[in-house]
C-alpha cells in the first residue's frame, strides 16, 4: 500500500523582514548623531561655565585711628603691628588692645570701626565673577573680644556703617558677620547709610552677652540667628545674645547698678570711706557715718558729713564705689538720689570750683575707650561771691538748694552725652571745702534697654 500526499503551496512574499535594513541603519545613525549632539553641548556648557566663572579675592583697607593696632597674617605665628594704613587680606585678623582703634573698610565700601579689646577676623572677601558678566560678592567676617589668656573677661565693640558706593555691580549675598557666642548676623535689606553696632561683653564668671543695636535712622532690617531662633531686628530696636541662647529683643531691659543703695539700710557696706586733704599736716578730717532721720513718712537712714571748726584748708570727704559695669546695653542711664545741705562756710563751688557742701562724681570709660571721662554735679547753699574768689565751673553740673530741706536730684541721661559711657567705673559721693555739713541718701543709677 502506498500513500500520496498534496503538495504545499508557499507564498513568496510571507518570509520577508518588516523592516528594510536601510532604514534600521538611518535610525542608528539619527540616535547617534542626537548623542553626539548632546554631548558636546554638555561639554560646551561645562567649559563655558569653567570659563566664564572666576573667583578673585579681595583685600580690604585699614585705618588705624589710635594705635597701636595689631594684624594677624594667615600663616604666620606672631602678631605683626599695623601701619597706618595697611591691608587686611581673607583669612587675616585685626586685633586693638585696650586703648587702641582701628576702621576696616571692604571692598564694597562698607565700614567698621573697631573698638578697642576687640578683633576682627576677614573669613571671606572676594567676587565671584559667572557667565563673564554676573559679579556676585561674597563677605563673611568673625567679630570677638580681644582677651587675654589670663583675663577673659572685658568689652569690646565693633559698628557697622553701610557705604555701598558701588553696590549695582554686585549681587548675591548680604554681608554676613559671626560672633563667638554662636549668634550670625545677616545684614539683609540693608541699604546705604544704614548702621549698626555690636557689643561683646564677657564677664569674670565666664558668661558673655552679645548686644546688636541698630539705629533709629536705618531702613533695613537685621536678620540675628542663634541656638536655631532667628529674630529681626528693626530700626530702633536693640537685641542681645546670651551664649548657646536664642537672640531676645532687649526693650524693658532694666538693671539697678548700685549696691546698697537705699537708705543705707547695711550700712555702709558696699562703700569704702576716703578722706582726701589738701596736704597740710594740720588739716582737720570731717566725719562720714551713718544715723537716722524722723520724717514724716517714717524714718530714713542717711550718709551724714560734717566738717566745723573754722578750718582753713580745704578738704574732702567722701564714699565711693567701684562698679567696673558695662552699659553699652542699655539706651538710657540716669542717676537719682536724696540730698540735703545744713551749712556751708565757702561760697559756691568754692575757690577751686569743685568745693561743694555735697557732690556727686561717676567716672567711666566712653564708647572710644577714653577711661578719663566724669559726670560730676555739685549742690551749694551760698551762692557764689566774685569777691571771694570763689565760683562754679563751667564744666560741670552745679545747683542751688534751700537749706536744710531734703530734695530730690536726677541727672541727665548719660547716654546722651556726647562722649556717652560704655563702661562706668565708680561712683563717688561727699562733700569738699572748709567748713559743711550735709545729708545723701536713696542713690540709684538705672540702665534701661
Amino acid at each position: 500500500m502506498s500513500l500520496k500526499t498534496a503538495p504545499v503551496n508557499v507564498e513568496k512574499g510571507n518570509l520577508k523582514p518588516k523592516f528594510k535594513p536601510q532604514t534600521i541603519a538611518w535610525v542608528v545613525i539619527f540616535i547617534s548623531f542626537a548623542i553626539f549632539c548632546l554631548l558636546v553641548y554638555l561639554v560646551a556648557n561645562l567649559v563655558s561655565d569653567y570659563l566664564s566663572r572666576s573667583s578673585q579675592n579681595r583685600s580690604a583697607i585699614v585705618t588705624v585711628t589710635r594705635g597701636p593696632v595689631y594684624i594677624a597674617r594667615t600663616g604666620q605665628g606672631s602678631l605683626l603691628v599695623a601701619n597706618p594704613l595697611d591691608t587686611l587680606q581673607p583669612g587675616d585678623s585685626i586685633l586693638t588692645d585696650n586703648q587702641s582703634q582701628a576702621v576696616l573698610e571692604l571692598f564694597d565700601g562698607t565700614k567698621l570701626d573697631i573698638y578697642s579689646s576687640s578683633k576682627v577676623r576677614l573669613s571671606e572677601s572676594r567676587i565671584v565673577t559667572t557667565n563673564f558678566v554676573r559679579r556676585e560678592k561674597q563677605l563673611v567676617v568673625e567679630v570677638s573680644l580681644n582677651s587675654s589668656e589670663d583675663d577673659r573677661a572685658g568689652v569690646g565693640k565693633v559698628s557697622v556703617q553701610f557705604d555701598n558706593k558701588d553696590d549695582q555691580e554686585y549681587i548675591g549675598k548680604p554681608l554676613e558677620i559671626n560672633c563667638t557666642d554662636g549668634a550670625s548676623l545677616i545684614f539683609e535689606g540693608s541699604e546705604d547709610k544704614d548702621s549698626y553696632s555690636i557689643d561683646l561683653i564677657h564677664s569674670t564668671d565666664g558668661s558673655s552677652r552679645t548686644l546688636i543695636n541698630s539705629t533709629v535712622t536705618n531702613t533695613g532690617n537685621l536678620q540675628i540667628s542663634a541656638a536655631g531662633k532667628t529674630q529681626t531686628l528693626a530700626p530702633g530696636k536693640r537685641v542681645f545674645v546670651d551664649s548657646g541662647q536664642p537672640p531676645v529683643e532687649s526693650n524693658g531691659l532694666q538693671d539697678e547698678l548700685i549696691r546698697n543703695n537705699r537708705a543705707f539700710i547695711n550700712g555702709l557696706d558696699g562703700w569704702e570711706v576716703q578722706q582726701k586733704d589738701s596736704g597740710n599736716l594740720d588739716n582737720i578730717f570731717c566725719s562720714l557715718f551713718i544715723d537716722s532721720e524722723k520724717v514724716d513718712d517714717g524714718t530714713i537712714y542717711r550718709a551724714h558729713t560734717y566738717r566745723g571748726q573754722n578750718t582753713k584748708d580745704s578738704h574732702e570727704c567722701s564714699v565711693i564705689q567701684e562698679l567696673n559695669t558695662d552699659v553699652s546695653r542699655y539706651q538710657s542711664l540716669v542717676l537719682n538720689f536724696k540730698l540735703k545741705i545744713q551749712t556751708q562756710s565757702l561760697s559756691g563751688g568754692g575757690e577751686q570750683g569743685i568745693e561743694f557742701p555735697l557732690f556727686v562724681r561717676i567716672s567711666y570709660v566712653d564708647t572710644q575707650g577714653n577711661p578719663y571721662n566724669e559726670y560730676f554735679a555739685g549742690f551749694y547753699i551760698t551762692p557764689f561771691d566774685p569777691k571771694d574768689n570763689t565760683r562754679v565751673a563751667k564744666y560741670i553740673v552745679s545747683e542751688q538748694v534751700k537749706q536744710g530741706e531734703w530734695i530730690e536730684f536726677s541727672s541727665e541721661d548719660l547716654m546722651q552725652r556726647r562722649n556717652k559711657p560704655q563702661k562706668i567705673l565708680s561712683i563717688t559721693v561727699g562733700s569738699a571745702g572748709h567748713d559743711y555739713e550735709a545729708y545723701f541718701t536713696d542713690l540709684s543709677l538705672v540702665g534701661k534697654g
